[in-house]
């Protein structure tokens, strides 16, 4: 770690990653400016080589916390849900009192049509903030949702702040399926008006 410092000088770090960055080395360079450079990766969009530079890093201590978020963050910007499954899987075990990776976890999974195993997860959570309950209800109503179990996902929206866009958007798309166009659309024009559009 030293030596890339030393190979660095202060002031060149800008320069230097980019360098990296565009001729296509980040992946093989290591160091303490680790998170440094997945973040000027990450702000630039370039989530595959985060992917590859992260990969390696967890070669050299594959229980970071740090690389395991950044990696699962990655996979699931670049829709690699099996993947960001994985690294977040890998996070609730190593930090089981970490509720936001369990929640990350069962959004993968959700993506990935794994409703059951999604739903599991979910039911481990504890509800320690309101936010926290938000986001549950909000999950497992996607969830039920993906399931076609309507009812249920209706049940788990309703619980749901009125003044919450998101109630009223997923309240539309069960009432599209159900086939109340009209009131579908009322209920999208009403998150629109919600969120101040």
């Amino acid at each position: 770690m030293l030596s890339l410092e030393r190979r660095v000088k202060q002031g060149d770090y800008t320069r230097t990653v980019y360098t990296w960055i565009k001729d296509g080395k980040t992946r093989k360079k290591q160091g303490c400016i680790m998170v440094w450079v997945i973040d000027n990766l990450i702000i630039l969009g370039n989530y595959k080589d985060a992917v590859l530079f992260l990969n390696d890093q967890l070669i050299i201590n594959g229980d970071s916390r740090a690389g395991l978020s950044l990696l699962g963050y990655c996979h699931f910007v670049n829709q690699d849900f099996n993947n960001a499954a994985a690294s977040y899987e890998q996070l609730t075990h190593l930090f089981p009192d970490v509720n936001e990776y369990k929640i990350y976890h069962a959004q993968c999974l959700y993506h990935l049509c794994r409703y059951d195993e999604a739903l599991r997860v979910t039911c481990s959570l504890d509800q320690d903030s309101e936010s926290q309950i938000v986001s549950l209800t909000k999950i497992q109503a996607a969830i039920k949702y993906g399931q076609e179990d309507y009812s249920s996902c209706k049940l788990l929206i309703e619980q749901l702040s009125d003044d919450d866009s998101d109630r009223e958007i997923n309240l539309g798309c069960i009432l599209y399926k159900e086939g109340k166009y009209s009131a579908a659309l009322d209920k999208f024009l009403n998150a629109l008006n919600l969120e101040g559009s």
